[in-house]
């Protein structure tokens, strides 16, 4: 599993923003890279990164506000990897999914949220149910044994089962005509 987050909010100089990038997109590319090495060495494999779905919410400056540019940027980034990888199931037997989930109940987020008025909660899109740690390493595991699935994204929002990101499609959940 891949997970590299480094979420820098506060007002953010290019300094932060380039560390958001180097941590949760390079350094998600670098474990990828070098694991995909040993598993050609072993005859296939697995990889679950981990994205955001702070990647998905175009234009939605809810959840982080505009400071959070360089974190969504590199979540987005780790999705583009893991599908631009899909192909490598058939060829090389080594599936690359990525799970992308919304709030994770980590002892941070649980005391950042503790913290939050009820309208603040409203306001930056805080979910009634956070996505436990358990249903992250349980979702994990479906992504790395659950041989159907190759270059996937998995969309997950506390208290919905988890859902397949459209293959093929942006990410979306509709697109707006122009």
């Amino acid at each position: 599993m891949n997970d590299a987050s480094g979420a820098v909010f506060p007002e953010t100089s290019l300094d932060d923003w380039f560390a958001n990038v180097r941590v949760d997109l390079l350094g998600a590319m670098y474990a990828t890279r070098y694991g995909i090495e040993a598993m050609r060495r072993r005859g296939g494999g697995a990889i679950a990164n981990i994205g955001s779905t702070s990647a998905l919410a175009h234009g939605d400056l809810r959840t982080h506000g505009p400071s959070a540019s360089g974190y969504n940027t590199a979540k987005a980034g780790v999705m583009r990897l893991t599908t631009s990888l899909s192909w490598m199931g058939a060829k090389e037997h080594i599936r690359v999914n990525c799970l992308v989930p919304h709030w994770i109940a980590t002892n941070s987020i649980k005391e950042y949220v503790a913290g939050l008025t009820l309208d603040q909660r409203r306001d930056r899109a805080v979910p009634d149910m956070l996505v436990t740690p358990a249903e992250v390493a349980g979702a994990v595991l479906r992504l790395a044994t659950d041989e159907s699935l190759a270059g996937r994204g998995v969309g997950w929002v506390g208290g919905q089962p988890p859902r397949l990101i459209p293959f093929g499609g942006p990410g979306f959940a509709s697109l707006d005509d122009m």
